[in-house]
């Protein structure tokens, strides 16, 4: 399996060589911007928090499965309360896709340069889900098409898409999310 840590460059750098020693078949720093998910992220929690109290979060299309908790939740407190907490927690990524497939997920589309997560989800679904269940792309635009091309119906991608490539205003793009009408609990759930 996979493992991924955070932390400083130097200890990162530190645990790879011992990770090595101990007999890692391989290990791979990821070209990220900061020590995400860890708690060297705490200097910018005042600030998110600051952001996050600034937005109404209202009542979601559909589930969100947070990397916090990895479990589905519609309730926006929670919501709002877990975009906080994962800034500097681990991220749950085997348990939030095997939840998700639980709850009747059997396709992921991950948007997103390189492939650390997708081989990391492909490696977590077992057969005979595997097969092509699991789609790479590597802009939100691709991602978008991809949804128009095969009819999925992908609320969230098709509002950021909006915002991002046709000029749309964020708060229309939400608005646009906040005011779909409400599915009906027999039909298939979008897990965007």
């Amino acid at each position: 399996g996979q493992i991924v840590i955070s932390g400083t460059i130097d200890a990162v750098n530190k645990a790879c060589e011992r990770c090595k020693e101990a007999g890692a078949r391989r290990t791979l720093p990821l070209q990220v911007g900061g020590a995400f998910h860890s708690p060297l992220m705490a200097p910018a929690r005042t600030e998110l928090a600051e952001a996050i109290e600034k937005i109404v979060f209202n009542t979601p299309v559909c589930p969100v499965y947070q990397n916090f908790t990895a479990q589905a939740t519609c309730d926006p407190e929670e919501i709002k309360s877990n975009l906080l907490a994962q800034l500097t927690a681990p991220v749950k990524w085997t348990q939030t896709v095997r939840n998700m497939m639980a709850d009747g997920a059997a396709s992921f589309i991950e948007i997103g340069p390189g492939k650390v997560g997708f081989s990391k989800t492909r490696s977590i679904i077992e057969a005979p889900f595997y097969g092509n269940n699991v789609i790479k792309v590597n802009t939100l635009k691709e991602a978008y098409e991809l949804g128009q091309k095969q009819g999925v119906d992908m609320p969230i991608v098709g509002a950021a898409y909006r915002v991002l490539y046709e000029g749309q205003s964020a708060a229309e793009a939400v608005s646009s999310l906040l005011l779909r009408p409400k599915r009906a609990e027999t039909e298939d759930i979008d897990w965007i």
